[in-house]
């Protein structure tokens, strides 16, 4: 089958018939969207953003979860059923939503895994309404989930070494211990008490998310853009700001990391310079901001991913805002 659909068999030819997730960009002329032009069309920096994501479980699904204590309903038919509800999803849904979006390329979308490119802030959109959507789809069901990686690399990065990243990305996703929003890479796990991987989540920008946080960073990563992009020149971020969030991030998860109390300097780093740098903020950033100076606060562990975006997000072609 080529990419307009057509199938090039004889006639009289059995065929079956099956969705095939298989959309690409295209300009007006017909033509297929080079990947140059598709980085072109992101916010800020100009880069491509690879997602690569599956179903977690699938295996442990097959195999146990058509079992009840009195018998096991398990039949081909059943197994049969429920791989090709799976191939709607990936096979026709994902086609769908990608031609909503309109600047995503269909690598591949099947089965129960997919790879994607497109611009960087549309690919971390795409990836927050497919996981959305794909709980919809399971009706909610605590055992069915996903787990994606993404990989932002420039629009000349080979296409494997861009996939490779994607996916030790999403493997990092499927191995992170525990539920919390920790860095990554994540340290192995050598003892044996261990929380165990809880998979369900996202791995971008330096950072492993459970959906739930991942959402919550990415919308406080386009508010903190929008301080940087404010109309008035007196009260607008400038990204010096943003850049040295982005440093006190990384003490932080220095310190979740190794846990030398060395890397907790970035609160009373991070304390003096709100005092002294973010007085002309405006209100509402001054508000989201100075909790994140106290020990508990819940955004620390998002900040690496909510000042990389912001940053990549105001970057502008051929060096920074």
């Amino acid at each position: 089958m080529d990419l307009d659909g057509g199938c090039g068999t004889l006639p009289h030819t059995p065929v079956v018939g099956r969705y095939v997730a298989r959309f690409v960009p295209r300009k007006e002329d017909g033509a297929l969207v080079e990947f140059s032009e598709l980085a072109k069309q992101s916010k800020g920096r100009k880069a491509l953003a690879y997602l690569k994501a599956d179903v977690d479980n699938l295996g442990l699904i097959l195999t146990s979860g058509l079992r009840v204590t009195e018998r096991d309903r398990r039949s081909i038919s059943r197994i049969t059923a429920l791989s090709r509800t799976l191939e709607l999803f990936f096979g026709g849904y994902v086609e769908r939503l990608a031609s909503k979006f309109g600047n995503v390329y269909t690598v591949y979308s099947g089965g129960d895994d997919l790879l994607l490119v497109g611009p960087w802030d549309a690919i971390i959109d795409f990836a927050l309404r497919l996981r959305e959507d794909f709980e919809q789809y399971t009706c909610r069901n605590p055992s069915w989930s996903m787990s994606a990686g993404i990989a932002l690399v420039h629009e000349n990065t080979p296409v494997l070494t861009a996939v490779e990243e994607a996916d030790a990305r999403l493997e990092g996703a499927k191995d992170t211990p525990g539920e919390s929003t920790v860095p990554w890479p994540w340290p192995p796990q050598k003892n044996a008490e261990s929380p165990r991987p809880s998979k369900n989540r996202l791995v971008a920008l330096g950072t492993s998310l459970p959906w739930p946080q991942a959402k919550e960073a990415v919308s406080k990563g386009k508010r903190l853009l929008s301080w940087l992009e404010h109309e008035d020149e007196e009260t607008k971020l400038s990204t010096a700001q943003v850049r040295r969030l982005f440093f006190y991030a990384g003490l932080y998860q220095r310190w979740q990391r190794s846990g030398d109390v060395m890397n907790f300097r970035y609160a009373p780093l991070l304390a003096y310079d709100i005092r002294r740098n973010w007085s002309k903020a405006p209100p509402e950033a001054l508000d989201w901001v100075r909790p994140l100076a106290m020990p508990d606060s819940p955004d620390m562990p998002l900040l690496r991913f909510i000042s990389e975006y912001a940053l990549n997000g105001a970057r502008q072609e051929g060096g920074e805002q």
